[in-house]
């Protein structure tokens, strides 16, 4: 099992989410099985009294050769109002980027091939 560090800040740490997290992990390491480390930092930022609290999620990933970073929110000075729809849409952002890398790998590897 893959070991996560999980941060939370301004926020006190739930078990659902801990959990939640863990399952996106455990997703992410059956797609990219050479993923190493992870770590998600989860900030709570206070906004106006009408809006309440929003999320801002960080997520750090160790390949081999390779550090992918996505974050959460449309707008990431705002956040989300939903702590797991900020945590979705981060682990989104990372399938994504990992696919990318992965087509950026096969590609250099064909034009080596190719010399």
């Amino acid at each position: 099992m893959l070991a996560t560090r999980i941060v939370h800040r301004n926020m006190n740490p739930s078990e659902a989410l801990d959990g939640f997290i863990q399952e996106q992990v455990q997703a992410l390491a059956r797609i990219e099985p050479r993923l190493q480390s992870c770590e998600v930092i989860l900030k709570a930022v206070h906004g106006r009294l009408q809006k309440g609290r929003s999320f801002l999620v960080r997520i750090d990933l160790g390949l081999p050769g390779r550090h992918i970073a996505a974050g959460a929110g449309p707008d990431r000075a705002h956040g989300h109002m939903d702590v797991y729809a900020a945590v979705a849409q981060s682990f989104d952002r990372a399938r994504r980027q990992i696919g990318e890398a992965r087509a950026w790998m096969r590609k250099g590897r064909r034009k080596l091939a190719a010399d």
